[in-house]
């Protein structure tokens, strides 16, 4: 009775491992130490477009299933024996011919002695997700190569456009010398004009360029010790302090921090108070522009605060993506590319700073900038 109960058992388990070989929905096959194929399922006859399973048997997996028969030689090869189990994903070939990509896993059988009988491996068609894998790859290639291309092309119409805009400023320069107390009243403002002109050109293609080169991972840094303050913020205000007053702007500086010393990149450091400054001039009619400087939480916390027209609640969200500007189309009020502020933001994650920003419609706009602090 005992005895029957066991033979029972051991027919049901062997029949269910028999339904899972045989119904499994990826190939199945036992081969010899040698590569030759003991034993095969339904689904491993389907993959590889085989008539029935004896026309599988007897075949050696090294060198009749490999598209590559060196990839066969090299598996069994280099990793025999498989102690472990191996997953890899290579190219077999169906039986007339045609190429397919799989994923093997295989590994050994064997006995209470450690003594390889055989190797089990399953397989799965992986041919459509090689094939959407291998054109993202080509997509990302042809991706990269038209970044660089585009690069290039626009680092190559900055050399164009600077070339005879360095001309036109050194030769407005000096006819200015010569010729400004001698020109009529109407022209007064002709030389500024040509200089504030020429300015925002260079400007304007600098931003293009940065941003480019940002995008396309081809922005060079070069992070260093420095004072923020002395090295950078001092120079930077009276750069710009003429510029306020030309407005009738009071440009304000003050530094309440003790410590002042980070570690960053410098010229994107220097990049995005410039942009901000220049902004905060640009954007306030009337009234004034600060510059602060406090520690806080072991960073250095740099504000840029103005009186000017502000920013509305709507638009705060959208203040950072590129070429967008509040004021739209042709006839806006102020002039730009709307290019300064995404930087300003790409620049902050390249040095690891902390932006924010406060504004309303009329109320003016403060940027604070928080920078980790070195010793």
């Amino acid at each position: 009775m005992e005895s029957n109960s066991t033979e029972q058992a051991l027919h049901l388990s062997e029949q269910k491992y028999k339904d899972i070989f045989d119904y499994a929905p990826f190939g199945i096959f036992c081969s010899d130490i040698d590569g030759n194929i003991l034993s095969a399922n339904s689904a491993l006859v389907n993959l590889l477009g085989a008539k029935s399973i004896d026309d599988v048997l007897n075949q050696n997996i090294k060198k009749d299933f490999f598209f590559d028969p060196e990839d066969g030689n090299k598996i069994f090869s280099k990793y025999k024996p498989v102690t472990e189990g191996l997953k890899l994903e290579l190219k077999w070939k169906r039986k007339n011919g045609s190429p397919f990509w799989i994923e093997l896993n295989i590994h050994t059988v064997k006995d209470s002695l450690g003594k390889t009988l055989c190797y089990q491996g399953f397989v799965k068609d992986i041919t459509f997700y090689r094939t959407q894998k291998d054109q993202l790859t080509l997509a990302k290639e042809e991706a990269e190569k038209s970044d660089r291309l585009k690069t290039e092309f626009l680092t190559q119409v900055s050399h164009e456009i600077r070339t005879p805009l360095n001309n036109i400023i050194t030769y407005t320069s000096i006819l200015k010398e010569e010729f400004e107390s001698k020109l009529p009243a109407d022209f007064d403002n002709a030389f500024k004009v040509i200089d504030t002109s020429s300015q925002r050109l260079i400007r304007t293609i600098d931003l293009i360029i940065n941003m480019s080169k940002i995008q396309t991972g081809n922005f060079e840094t070069n992070f260093s010790k420095f004072d923020v303050e002395k090295d950078l913020l001092e120079d930077l205000t009276l750069e710009f302090y003429s510029r306020a007053k030309m407005k009738n702007l009071e440009l304000k500086y003050n530094n309440a921090a003790k410590r002042t010393k980070v570690f960053a990149d410098q010229y994107s450091l220097g990049q995005i108070f410039s942009n901000l400054i220049d902004n905060a001039i640009k954007y306030t009619p009337e009234g004034e522009v600060d510059i602060n400087l406090k520690n806080e939480n072991n960073k250095i916390c740099i504000t840029v605060c103005d009186s000017g027209i502000g920013i509305s609640q709507d638009y705060l969200p959208k203040l950072f993506s590129p070429f967008t500007q509040e004021e739209g189309g042709i006839n806006r009020r102020y002039d730009g590319t709307g290019l300064g502020l995404a930087l300003v933001k790409k620049y902050a994650d390249i040095n690891h700073a902390e932006i924010s920003v406060k504004s309303s419609k009329g109320r003016g706009t403060k940027f604070t900038i928080a920078l980790p602090l070195t010793d």
